[in-house]
């Protein structure tokens, strides 16, 4: 909405910034209903326009008096209890059975106290939550390590998610994965049984974007599972990111799921001095 029209002005992520940043870009929205944007625009009219601002309690860098004085201040405490978790997932995610739903609500109580690296946000709770809504199959505990990327962590903070969350060996889901090719997309099976399916993106715009595997994809259950892994993960998120050593196929499945979904793929090659700018943005010259 136009900042003169009636609207909600929404800050996210607010204490990444300092408290002397802050004070320099909202005083005036504040205080005088006037907004002044970075790329010269003066004298936007606030007066009918909410502005709210979402922090992280824990870095407190950004709150200085003059922000606190301009702002309301009301604290969303932590998701503690594992009754409010249940309650919260029913709701959320009705289609996740209860008995997974309990369990996960128990293990995830106790993640969310965490300040290290098995800390469980609400978001990554509720990402998990849907993915085992799709797939009955899979087992909580395998899935939240997985969440947390168990196989990279350091062997200490191994051991302690080893204490509170031990893998289940007699879950086999991710083994037993296959893919089914179908007219509308691809459909992911565990055991015969469809637990997920992938649209076609097709007919493609560029079709010379789309990759064929053709000659350098062997055709074996290990890499159609890897395929279907893939494809049951973006069947619910929008992004995925693909970990592995260098030669261990990764781009290969990618391009093979693409090949199946008549999909253009880009590649973006990063490196450390990489930004989401240059990523996102093109430079253009104009008169």
């Amino acid at each position: 909405a136009r900042a003169s029209e009636p609207a909600a002005a929404l800050l996210d992520g607010v204490h990444r910034l300092s408290s002397g940043v802050l004070v320099a870009a909202l005083s005036r929205a504040c205080e005088d209903d006037i907004l002044d944007l970075p790329d010269g625009t003066t004298g936007l009219d606030l007066s009918k326009t909410t502005i709210i601002a979402l922090a992280d309690l824990n870095h407190k860098s950004w709150l200085g008096p003059d922000i606190a004085a301009a702002f309301e201040t009301f604290v969303l405490p932590e998701w503690e209890n594992p009754k409010d978790i249940q309650q919260a997932l029913q709701f959320l995610v009705p289609t996740l059975d209860k008995t997974r739903r309990n369990k996960l609500a128990h293990l995830a109580a106790q993640a969310i106290r965490r300040s290290d690296s098995l800390r469980l946000s609400t978001r990554a709770l509720l990402r998990l939550a849907r993915r085992l809504a799709q797939d009955g199959n899979q087992s909580v505990n395998n899935a939240l390590r997985q969440a947390f990327m168990a196989q990279y962590l350091s062997d200490h903070i191994r051991d302690d998610l080893d204490a509170w969350c031990p893998p289940n060996n007699d879950d086999n889901t991710r083994n037993q994965l296959s893919i089914s090719i179908q007219s509308g997309g691809v459909a992911v099976l565990a055991e015969k049984k469809q637990v997920a399916f992938l649209p076609s993106r097709g007919p493609a715009s560029e079709p010379h974007l789309v990759p064929r595997v053709t000659s350098w994809y062997a055709v074996s259950a290990a890499s159609e599972s890897a395929v279907a892994e893939l494809a049951r993960q973006l069947s619910t998120e929008k992004f995925c990111c693909l970990l592995g050593g260098q030669g261990v196929g990764k781009n290969v499945v990618v391009d093979r799921l693409c090949y199946l979904l008549d999909a253009e793929r880009e590649y973006a090659q990063l490196h450390r001095d990489s930004t989401v700018v240059s990523v996102t943005s093109s430079p253009i010259v104009s008169a």
